[in-house]
């Protein structure tokens, strides 16, 4: 009975963190929309998106500042700087490539945000979150499911497991 509770307790906690950050995402989405439009106008335009595996290849060719500044329109200067403490290059690329195909794929749901998770107990970094702001419960099984599946067939398994996608509107459900 006991270990339930703190599992209950535990749960909320992360609920909470997970909806303050959700607050501080969207604060953020209101600034840089349109930036945002434009610049996936013209990525659509250079990358064709068929699947992730295409979209890997496409990004490998961006360096480390075009990567960095890219990544910009989707998260903050400090979330990239652990980002780039807690992945090789190469993840940080696939990390990129990963978001570009998420916000072709699933754009209906809203402009996607980098976020990233900590382990409550150890507080070292656990997940990147790719926040997606208007996603429902329902919505969410599919699209995590679909996302993972993706990840695993262009080679990405082993990020795979420090990816998590998270739909505001599932959280408040």
């Amino acid at each position: 009975m006991w270990v339930q509770q703190e599992r209950e307790s535990s749960n909320i906690e992360i609920q909470k963190i997970l909806s303050e950050s959700a607050k501080n995402i969207l604060s953020e989405t209101k600034v840089i929309s349109n930036v945002y439009e434009v610049f996936m106008s013209s990525v659509s335009d250079v990358i064709k998106l068929k699947n992730l595996y295409t979209v890997l290849n496409e990004v490998s060719l961006l360096s480390e500042s075009e990567l960095i500044n890219a990544f910009k329109l989707y998260t903050n200067d400090a979330i990239i700087n652990i980002l780039k403490n807690n992945f090789t290059f190469n993840e940080f690329r696939s990390l990129y490539g990963l978001l570009i195909w998420l916000s072709n794929n699933y754009a209906s749901y809203g402009k996607i945000m980098l976020d990233i998770s900590f382990d409550p107990e150890t507080n070292d970094f656990q997940f990147v979150n790719f926040v997606i702001p208007d996603c429902d419960w329902n919505a969410w099984r599919v699209i995590a499911r679909e996302v993972k599946t993706e990840m695993r067939k262009s080679g990405l398994s082993e990020l795979a497991s420090k990816v998590a996608i998270v739909c505001l509107r599932g959280l408040t459900e």
